[in-house]
């Protein structure tokens, strides 16, 4: 039933959308509109006003600095904390997209999880503990900044953040 009603709100606010609000010139995201469009009507203009010698204004706003400023490994950290909350990782679960048995811990010789890596494992118990990472991993990944960071720092030292 719900969706039902979500296909029904969702096909009245597009077409609120598409007739009361957005122009026809918009075309990104849009259905049957593409950016290329665009490009192609402003190669079209450009043909035309080059072969009757008149003018063409056209400006041109180039956004693609605005996103040199996002701090990218903040953001790769936040992905990683989400994945380490939700219990899924490409260090632990790659096994299942691959289809083959699920990874060992090459240390201690048992099966491969968040869990053991941080509470359990030989090679990273002193790091853990060093960065204060709780033995329970649900209080230490829930949304307090000091563990967050905690978590990140012992992921860092151990090389595993990449791999998550």
């Amino acid at each position: 039933m719900a969706r039902i009603i979500e296909k029904i709100v969702n096909t009245r606010l597009v077409w609120l959308l598409e007739i009361k609000i957005l122009s026809n010139l918009q075309s990104g995201f849009r259905k049957h509109r593409s950016t290329t469009d665009n490009i192609t009507i402003i190669k079209l203009k450009v043909n035309n006003v080059l072969n009757s010698n008149s003018y063409l204004s056209l400006i041109s706003i180039d956004i693609s600095k605005d996103y040199d400023s996002v701090w990218r490994h903040r953001v790769r950290e936040r992905i990683v904390i989400n994945r380490l909350q939700i219990g899924h990782t490409r260090l632990t679960d790659k096994f299942l997209m691959i289809k083959e048995e699920p990874p060992q811990c090459p240390f201690c010789e048992v099966i491969l999880t968040i869990k053991h890596l941080k509470t359990k494992c030989f090679k990273y118990i002193e790091d853990a503990k060093k960065n204060n990472i709780l033995s329970n991993i649900d209080e230490a990944l829930v949304s307090i900044t000091e563990y967050i960071n905690n978590m990140v720092k012992f992921l860092r030292k151990t090389h595993l953040l990449n791999q998550i």
